[in-house]
This record gives C-alpha cells, sequence and structure tokens, in this order.
C-alpha cells in the first residue's frame, strides 16, 4: 500500500478484490510502513506483516514504488499499477522503475489479466 492518496488504495482493492474472488485467487497486503491497519480491516485481505515474506517468489503489484525492485530482485513478478496521473508522473521520474522486468499497467482489467496470466504460467 501507499500511506498518501489512501483512497487510491482502496479504489484498486475494492475493483480487483471481486475478480480475484471470481477465480478464487487471494488478495495479500503489505501495508507501508506509515500506512494504518484499520484503513483495511473491512476487506477479505490478509495482511501480511514480514517484508521477506511479502516480496519473495510471489505475484507483486504497487503503485509506483522502489518496492518492484525489492520483488524483482526476490524472484518475484512485479507490476506497477498506474491509474492517476500524480502516479503516472511520479512513475515515471524512477529511471530505476522503467525495467522491462516491472510491467505497467493502467487499468485493473489489465493488472487483473496480468495475475491470471503469470499465475497460469507459474503453475
Amino acid at each position: 500500500t501507499e500511506p498518501r492518496e489512501v483512497e487510491v488504495n482502496h479504489y484498486i482493492i475494492k475493483t480487483l478484490l471481486p475478480l480475484l474472488d471470481s477465480l478464487n485467487f487471494s488478495l495479500s497486503v503489505k501495508l507501508h510502513p506509515y500506512d494504518n491497519l484499520k484503513d483495511y480491516i473491512d476487506y477479505n485481505i490478509e495482511i501480511i506483516k514480514d517484508f521477506k515474506s511479502a516480496i519473495y517468489g510471489n505475484i507483486c503489484f504497487a503503485r509506483k514504488s522502489t518496492i518492484l525492485l525489492e520483488a524483482i530482485y526476490n524472484n518475484s513478478k512485479a507490476s506497477a499499477i498506474i491509474i492517476n496521473n500524480k502516479d503516472k508522473t511520479i512513475f515515471n521520474n524512477f529511471p530505476s522503475l522503467q525495467i522491462d522486468a516491472i510491467e505497467q499497467m493502467n487499468s485493473i482489467n489489465e493488472l487483473f489479466n496480468w495475475i491470471k496470466l503469470t499465475k497460469k504460467n507459474d503453475i
């Protein structure tokens, strides 16, 4: 998650969860250290507390974060979900995130399709 513009996090989770549920996929979330757990207790998600287990060998996505690099370096698939103009501007200011190993998704449907394909290819 990101502690700023929490409403964007909520939009992503609220929109993505029913899609994931339709395929019996679960969503686990690692909160940003400055984020607040109370903002997420109403969702049917697992909260991951251990950083390493969050980014190792998983399908990871974030709005705009160098955590995506950590995910790649820890044998995970990584995607940036960039759905608002502020995130797009900031994301494009991080040259380290402009690598092919980090997929860029511009909609929840794109992200969902990427998750499905990635999960299918990992089986």
